[in-house]
């Protein structure tokens, strides 16, 4: 009975994390900033003390995580249907080089030390603090770099030269299986795909592990290599 109790925790458990981060959406991963963070282990912690106080049941397991997720998302509504909730709610950006120079208060503010801002800004950019025009520490504590005018890439437009249209590549084989949706998504059949193998010295496809379809309609393959 106990074995069963402890199992029915665990796949609630599961389920609830599961629907707790698609409610909270990608977020919790991709742009965490600290709050994001501690909520997050808050969700963890909420269900490591069902799994493992057997003085906490199921059910005040489901309770605190509704109560929790319901919270998250009401902030979130919060601040973005009213925009004079926003700097209470959530932090803003910090300008830490505003037109080439170094703005103290702005680091003190975002507690960054100069020795660390210079590690971002080579991590960034891998160029000289001389080259930045702005420097901005985002709310999830990436540093974006804004090069000044005379370092900046050139772009098409500024040479004049006329655009090409974009495409992504289109995964055509993966560990070996042909996908047959994405043949007739990237406009080929199976016939052009193993000429195309053929051309590049491939006949199987089960000894292929990656094969897609570049943006100049070429085939690129990635076979299977045992080391």
């Amino acid at each position: 009975m106990e074995f069963f109790h402890s199992a029915l925790e665990i796949v609630i458990g599961f389920i609830l994390l599961f629907l707790a981060t698609k409610l909270l959406g990608k977020e919790q991963i991709s742009q965490i900033s600290s709050f994001d963070f501690i909520s997050a282990m808050v969700l963890g912690e909420i269900i490591g003390n069902a799994l493992y106080d057997p003085e906490v049941g199921v059910w005040f397991m489901v309770m605190n995580m509704v109560i929790w997720v319901f919270l998250k998302l009401a902030f979130e509504k919060i601040s973005l249907k009213f925009l004079t909730m926003r700097p209470i709610l959530e932090s803003k950006p910090n300008v830490v080089i505003r037109d080439g120079k170094i703005d103290i208060n702005e680091l003190k503010k975002s507690q960054l030390h100069l020795n660390q801002l210079l590690m971002m800004v080579r991590e960034k950019s891998n160029c000289s603090l001389a080259e930045v025009d702005y420097a901005i520490l985002e709310t999830d504590g990436k540093l974006t770099v804004i090069k000044k005018p005379e370092f900046r890439n050139p772009t098409l437009k500024d040479l004049n030269l006329a655009p090409k249209p974009t495409s992504l590549p289109i995964p055509l084989i993966i560990d070996g299986i042909v996908l047959a949706e994405n043949l007739h998504l990237a406009g080929v059949d199976d016939e052009w795909l193993h000429e195309h193998m053929r051309k590049l010295g491939h006949f199987n496809p089960q000894q292929i592990i990656y094969a897609e379809i570049t943006e100049e309609r070429e085939l690129f393959i990635a076979e299977k290599v045992f080391l």
